[in-house]
C-alpha cells in the first residue's frame, strides 16, 4: 500500500490500523463483523446508512474495512458501481465530494482520473459549508495525500489556513483529533495539540466528546487514540480504559456508539476496529 519509499497516505494508515484492530479479534468474532459488513451492502453496489439507503459518507467506511479485511467479491461489487456511474454532477455536499475521491482512489488506483488541484480547494471551501472546517480541511487533506504525493509547496499552503484557523474553546474532541491529523499531514508540530486532546480522556472510561462531558464514547474514542498515536503520545496508561469501552461496545459483529445509542453501523464498526487497531 505505499506509495513511493516513503510515503504512505493517511487513508492507508487508517485502513491498516482497522486491519490491525480486526486482527486482534478471535476467528467467530472476525466472522460476525466480516458479515455485518456484507450485509450492509446495497444492491447497488454502494454500502447503506442507518436508514438503509445507499449512501457515500457510509460507503467510505465500508470501503475502507473490506479493503482492510480483504472481502474481495464486497469489493468488486462497489467498485463495479463507480466504474459503471459518473458522480461528479451528483455530490450533495464536500465530504460526499471527498468521500467519492478517496473510494475511487483506492479501488480504482492508478486508471482512476485524477480530479485537479483547484477542483478538491472548490470542495474544500464550496457545498457542505455546515460542516467545520476543521472536518473539511481532514478530508482535503486525506484526498490530496491519497491522490498527490505531498511536497513543499503542499506543506506551505496547507499550513497557512491550518495556521489561522482556530478551535473554539468548546470544540468536540474529533475536530481536535482531526486537527492533530491534518497538521501532522502538513509537517506542522502538535504537541499542544496532542496535551489538549488527553484532557477529553475520563480515567476508566475512554475519550469523551466534550470535556465537561462524564461519558466517553466510541468515534471520540477511536480518532482521539488514532491522532495521538500520529503524534506520538504514549497510550498504555490509558490503553485499559479503552479496551474496556470497546468491549463493552460490541454487538453481534458490530460496534455501537456507546452514548446509550444501540443502532449497529457501518461508521462505528469502524471506530471499533480502528481504536482496537491503535492500540495494538
Amino acid at each position: 500500500m505505499t506509495r513511493g519509499k516513503t510515503h504512505i497516505p493517511v487513508s492507508f494508515q487508517l485502513i491498516d490500523t482497522v486491519r490491525k484492530g480486526y486482527c486482534l479479534l478471535d476467528k467467530s468474532t472476525q466472522a460476525e463483523v466480516a458479515g455485518f459488513i456484507e450485509s450492509m451492502q446495497h444492491e447497488t453496489g454502494l454500502f447503506t446508512s442507518r436508514d438503509n439507503s445507499p449512501d457515500l459518507y457510509y460507503s467510505l467506511f465500508g470501503t475502507w474495512m473490506v479493503e482492510a479485511l480483504e472481502l474481495s467479491h464486497t469489493r468488486m461489487k462497489i467498485k463495479n458501481f463507480f466504474m459503471r456511474n459518473e458522480l461528479n454532477s451528483d455530490y450533495r455536499s464536500s465530504i460526499d465530494s471527498f468521500a467519492s475521491i478517496l473510494i475511487q482512489s483506492l479501488l480504482i488506483g492508478e486508471n482512476y482520473k485524477k480530479p485537479g488541484y483547484l477542483s478538491l480547494f472548490n470542495f474544500l471551501s464550496g457545498k457542505g459549508m455546515h460542516v467545520d472546517f476543521a472536518y473539511r480541511a481532514f478530508f482535503f487533506l486525506l484526498s490530496y495525500d491519497a491522490l498527490y504525493k505531498p511536497g513543499m509547496v503542499f506543506q506551505f499552503l496547507a499550513r497557512v489556513p491550518l495556521y489561522l484557523y482556530a478551535l473554539p474553546a468548546d470544540s468536540p474532541s474529533s475536530f481536535q483529533s482531526a486537527v492533530i491529523i491534518a497538521k501532522h499531514s502538513a509537517g506542522m508540530k502538535v504537541d499542544k495539540e496532542a496535551d489538549a486532546l488527553m484532557s477529553y480522556f475520563e480515567e476508566e472510561k475512554g475519550f469523551k466528546v466534550y470535556c465537561h462531558q462524564k461519558n466517553a464514547d466510541m468515534l471520540s474514542t477511536a480518532v482521539s487514540l488514532f491522532a495521538l498515536k500520529k503524534a506520538g503520545s504514549d497510550l498504555r496508561m490509558i490503553a485499559p480504559a479503552c479496551v474496556q469501552l470497546i468491549q463493552e461496545n460490541y454487538r453481534s459483529g458490530a460496534f455501537v456508539a456507546g452514548d446509550g445509542d444501540e443502532t449497529r453501523d457501518l461508521e462505528y464498526t469502524f471506530y471499533g476496529l480502528l481504536a482496537l487497531g491503535a492500540l495494538k
